[in-house]
């Protein structure tokens, strides 16, 4: 199992979001935002897990799949190693989901995906194969990873946010997401930040808990 940072706030939480951390950080990272998203999302309570394998490059950090093959497309063979990362790892990050489902009572109906980096891509790749649908997929800074065409992914309501001087992923990689997304799903918002690096901007982040109030329902 993974292990996981957690704020539940009640013993029956309406929602749970699960915080997915960028490459070589940890679980730490992201649920530093609990407090913050607390206030403004009440009913939702937080798991943030770590990735499941260490990240060579960064002392106590994870990943959840390496970067040496990553390629400007973000699309991966079949056959290829990372593929292999990338499935093994979202195998795992949905055992860990629906354990935690199980643990409180919650359905795919009630859980949220938010992801930055890495883990936005994981947020993605998951959030799109999940069925039945999730509540919704928050991504920043991240991209869409073709690795097989699936003839039939899930449609969730999806958020995603990225700056525009985002030197590590370039934000076209959300513009790309966008449009491939939209074309088969129309609860999919985009926002870009001028002048934001690779990070969470405040607009960025406002308008995401806009947009996951127009979605919960308690």
């Amino acid at each position: 199992m993974l292990k996981s940072l957690q704020k539940i706030l009640n013993e029956k939480p309406d929602y749970l979001m699960f915080l997915l951390h960028g490459y070589g950080a940890d679980g730490s990272d992201l649920f530093s935002l609990t407090s913050f998203l607390a206030d403004l999302i009440p009913g939702v309570s937080f798991i943030a897990p770590n990735a499941p394998f260490e990240c060579p490059f960064s002392t106590g950090g994870r990943q959840w799949f390496g970067i040496d093959q990553i390629n400007s497309t973000y699309v991966f063979e079949k056959e290829s190693p990372i593929y292999k990362e990338i499935n093994e790892s979202a195998k795992i990050l949905e055992n860990f989901i629906q354990d935690q489902k199980e643990k409180y009572s919650i359905d795919n109906g009630k859980v949220l995906l938010f992801g930055f980096s890495q883990g936005a891509m994981m947020a993605l790749h998951l959030g799109l194969r999940l069925k039945p649908e999730v509540a919704c997929v928050i991504s920043f800074s991240g991209a869409l990873m073709s690795i097989e065409e699936d003839k039939e992914l899930s449609a969730p309501p999806i958020f995603l946010a990225h700056g525009n001087f985002d030197n590590i992923v370039d934000y076209n990689e959300t513009n790309k997401a966008y449009e491939k997304i939209s074309n088969s799903n129309d609860k999919v918002e985009k926002f870009i930040e001028n002048g934001l690096a690779h990070s969470i901007g405040n607009e960025g982040l406002t308008k995401s808990i806009e947009f996951i109030k127009k979605i919960i329902k308690y």
